[in-house]
């Protein structure tokens, strides 16, 4: 295989005015190059220079720049694609072609009116944007579409789609394309009328905008349409906060529009300040939270795993099973707040609604009793309320009511309640609908309990000897539990204790409370276990001992004895 053919026409500020094909480019330093016909590069080409796509004086269409191997643009080098409006940068698929922009990209003309120019990537071709680099698309009078078509752009710099006085001016994802605005990344739509980042033209399939950048770094200034069907994913890494809106990270009239859907996943989290737009949110992982508004959006829904939180306003909400719902701040802890549903919510079985709760509403549940120390969710519409509903003691918790839903329409409600931080503060709680579109946690003050050993303890107990007879009550009357703490040397049934090696046993007594008795403090008996007798030996040289016979004995073997002296004398002699 011959070395591709390469060409610098640039070198000495000459413009390529016929159409070459299948070799790279080069435009040095310092120099201008300038494309009156359509090009394409398939080998790596590099702008250090100038590199104008068309002079102004070809028809519509007329100049295509086509890069199907790798581009790149260093720092310092500029490229301006269609100087009169009327020609396209392409980035194609033939050679996976790449362009790397560390300079400047400018989309722009000067001359026209026709809205022909454009930044093109087709199939996977990639345009990576670095960071301290630019690209602008359209200048002041321009009414350009810029399209980014089934391929990536990923911006770690400032992209910039600017006019002054049109409407036209666009960064667009069609035909399932792809950009990234990674941490670092600007983007700035708009001027005068902030508009224009659009997903999705109509006609075309739908295209996926991936906001990866944290706070404080990627910024998005100006309108976000997304269109019907496609995808706006905000992937913040985990333990980072991402913030749409008014926030530093995401400032100035930033709105998002449309009926495209709007997806939360990762493990970081997302903050919302104001979103206007009609698709559907879907928080996949991590933590949303709403401080604005995106109540216009179609619905919400909170998948296993992950968290909706937040003072704001939000759509018709569904948590599924495993998902958190968390009125108030989630990121500032102890900090307390209204989470307004404008329709339905569903909280699925298995679901969470997590509340903080400081100072009782009221003693009692009241109706319209002003919340001031606890979280609160406002529902619009009807509330399914099942799952559990898990209560974070904040200073100030104390016996009372607690209003913690508010609806408007009808009520099931199935909720079983975790109340182990409110035991920890001495309280008790049930939930309370007995006030019309309300729900109330009523809690109350745990009562104290004492338990005593009713048995006294054995003072011979041994291996292997009889067993114990334990007993012991709660002044609550609620039912005590025996268990042994040194199961080596006894272990208990029931209340029957049984001693099984030599050592102290020791019995403790237990009492878990209920739902008006605290726990009640343990209560220990304990007492020394010896090993079981065993019999001694008689000493060397001890004369071994008669048995003494007693009467019966005594004439037994008397009889026994006279019986065989007469025997002996009735034996014949020998020999008579």
């Amino acid at each position: 295989m011959g070395r591709p053919l390469h060409i610098s026409l640039c070198a000495l500020g000459l413009s390529a005015g016929a159409a070459v094909w299948g070799q790279s480019l080069s435009v040095p330093a310092n120099s201008t190059q300038t494309l009156t016909s359509s090009s394409s590069y398939n080998d790596a080409s590099t702008v250090d220079g100038v590199l104008n796509v068309g002079d102004g004086t070809q028809a519509a269409g007329a100049v295509v720049a086509e890069f199907n191997g790798a581009a790149t643009i260093n720092s310092g080098g500029t490229e301006n694609i269609a100087t009169d409006g009327v020609h396209r940068t392409y980035v194609t698929a033939t050679n996976h072609g790449v362009l790397t922009n560390n300079g400047r990209f400018e989309v722009a003309y000067s001359l026209g009116g026709i809205d022909d120019s454009a930044l093109v990537m087709d199939n996977t071709g990639a345009f990576i944007n670095t960071p301290g680099s630019s690209v602008l698309l359209g200048s002041a009078s321009t009414a350009g579409r810029r399209a980014v078509n089934t391929g990536t752009m990923t911006n770690m710099g400032h992209l910039e789609a600017r006019h002054l006085g049109y409407s036209m001016e666009w960064v667009r994802i069609d035909n399932n394309g792809t950009f990234i605005l990674s941490p670092g990344g600007v983007l700035y739509a708009g001027s005068i009328d902030p508009y224009h980042f659009v997903n999705g033209a109509a006609g075309s399939s739908p295209g996926t905008l991936v906001v990866q950048a944290t706070d404080d770094h990627g910024v998005i200034l100006g309108r976000f349409e997304n269109s019907s069907g496609s995808v706006v994913r905000f992937d913040p890494a985990a333990g980072t906060v991402q913030s749409l809106g008014t926030h530093t990270g995401f400032a100035g009239n930033a709105r998002f529009v449309g009926a495209g859907e709007y997806q939360k996943t990762s493990s970081g989290t997302t903050v919302i300040y104001g979103i206007d737009y009609t698709g559907p949110t879907v928080v996949k992982e991590g933590a949303l939270v709403v401080n604005g508004s995106n109540a216009s959006s179609a619905s919400t829904t909170v998948e296993r795993g992950a968290t909706l939180s937040g003072s704001g306003w939000v759509s018709a909400v569904t948590v599924q099973g495993a998902g958190t719902l968390a009125p108030g701040n989630s990121l500032v802890p102890n900090s307390v707040g209204t989470l307004t549903v404008q329709g339905s919510a569903d909280l699925q079985a298995t679901s969470v609604a997590q509340f903080e709760l400081g100072a009782p509403t009221a003693a009692e549940p009241t109706a319209g009793a002003a919340v001031t120390a606890g979280d609160l969710v406002v529902v619009n519409g009807d509330l399914q309320m099942n799952g559990t509903l898990q209560v974070k003691a904040l200073p100030g918790m104390a016996p009372g009511a607690y209003r913690i839903f508010s609806y408007t329409g009808a009520l099931t409600n199935g909720a079983s309640l975790d109340i182990r931080e409110m035991r920890a503060q001495g309280l008790t709680a049930q939930i309370d609908v007995s006030v019309p579109g309300e729900v109330w946690l009523a809690t109350k003050k745990l009562l104290p309990q004492t338990i005593t050993f009713t048995s006294q303890a054995p003072t011979a107990a041994a291996v292997g000897g009889a067993a114990y007879q334990a007993g012991a009550n709660a002044d609550s009357g609620l039912p005590v539990t025996l268990t042994s703490t040194t199961p080596q040397v006894c272990t208990v049934q029931g209340r029957v204790v049984t001693f099984v090696g030599a050592g102290t046993c020791v019995l403790a007594a237990d009492q878990p409370g209920d739902s008006t008795y605290l726990a009640a403090e343990q209560v220990t008996q304990s007492f020394a276990v010896a090993n079981a007798p065993t019999p001694t030996p008689f000493p060397a040289g001890t004369p071994t001992p008669v048995p003494t016979l007693g009467q019966w004995a005594l004439m037994l073997l008397s009889a026994l004895l006279a019986g065989l002296a007469a025997a002996g004398l009735r034996r014949p002699h020998v020999g008579r």
